[in-house]
């Protein structure tokens, strides 16, 4: 009888050494591969618009979004930007602007109006060469 619990007893203690093991090393490999999708997110977030040659920022003044252009070479080729707030349906006439020749902020009135908290906007930008950019993607606070 006391054979029996000894080997019972020592299959237990290596069985929890075997799931202690496994949980740890589950641990690690999630622990690695959040790390890296953090990491290449960031980085994603951050080149979006460095090949455009057009930067961006957005702010909020009331219920409008501001849109202040930056020239990085290619402002005079940009022919149109298009906003998209994440979980905000707005049709093209609040969400598409032309841009003329040597302007360097947009006014989009009225999409702001009863929205809360931060939100996803992207700005796509449209050139006269035909190419599209994704010239910025950030959390916007909306009062």
């Amino acid at each position: 009888m006391s054979r029996r619990r000894s080997t019972s007893t020592i299959k237990s203690k290596s069985n929890a050494k075997l799931y202690i093991f496994a949980i740890g090393l589950v641990a690690v490999v999630v622990a690695v591969g959040g790390a890296f999708a953090v990491y290449a997110t960031g980085q994603e977030l951050n080149n979006i618009g460095a090949d455009s040659g057009v930067g961006v920022m957005a702010s909020v003044s009331g219920n409008d979004l501001i849109i202040k252009l930056i020239d990085g070479g290619r402002l005079s080729l940009l022919r149109g930007i298009k906003i998209t707030i994440s979980g905000v349906s707005l049709s093209d006439d609040y969400s598409y602007s032309d841009i003329g020749s040597g302007q360097s902020e947009v006014l989009f009135k009225d999409v702001a109006y009863g929205i809360i908290g931060s939100k996803g906007v992207v700005v796509k930008g449209f050139f006269n060469d035909g190419k599209t950019a994704a010239l910025l993607a950030s959390n916007v606070y909306f009062g």
